[in-house]
C-alpha cells in the first residue's frame, strides 16, 4: 500500500502512471496535462484530486472507496473501467463526494453516501 498524507501534494506530469499497490490519498493529487493516473489495486481517498483538462484518473481494478471529503476537480475526467469491483462512494450516509467530470465505461458506482457530479 502507498499512502499519500494530508497536507502533501503529489504532482503527476505528462505520461502514464499505473499504481499497482493499493493507494490511499489523504492529501492532494494533481494530475497534469497529458497525464493519466490508473489505480489498479484499489484503495481509499479522503483527499482531493485535481485533473488538468487533458489529464485523466482511472479506477481500473480493485475496490476503491471515495470517502467523505473527497473532491475531484478540474476539467479532466475521472473514469471507472473496473467491471469486477465498483467504485464505492462513502461508507456512511452522511459522506459527500464531489466529482467534476465522471465517465463510467465499465462497472458500477456504489453510493452509500452522496455523490455530486458537476458534468
Amino acid at each position: 500500500m502507498l499512502a499519500h498524507y494530508a497536507g502533501d501534494a503529489l504532482t503527476l506530469t505528462a505520461g502514464a502512471s499505473v499504481m499497482t499497490a493499493a493507494f490511499t490519498n489523504a492529501g492532494n493529487v494533481i494530475i497534469g496535462a497529458n497525464s493519466t493516473f490508473a489505480l489498479s489495486n484499489g484503495g481509499t481517498s479522503t483527499g482531493d484530486w485535481d485533473i488538468a483538462a487533458t489529464g485523466s484518473l482511472t479506477f481500473a481494478a480493485g475496490s476503491f472507496l471515495l470517502d467523505g471529503g473527497t473532491d475531484i476537480t478540474g476539467d479532466g475526467v475521472a473514469n471507472v473501467t473496473n467491471s469486477s469491483n465498483g467504485l464505492n462512494v462513502g461508507d456512511a450516509p452522511g459522506d459527500v463526494v464531489n466529482i467534476n467530470n465522471l465517465t463510467i465505461n465499465e462497472g458500477a458506482v456504489n453510493d452509500t453516501g452522496a455523490l455530486h457530479i458537476t458534468s
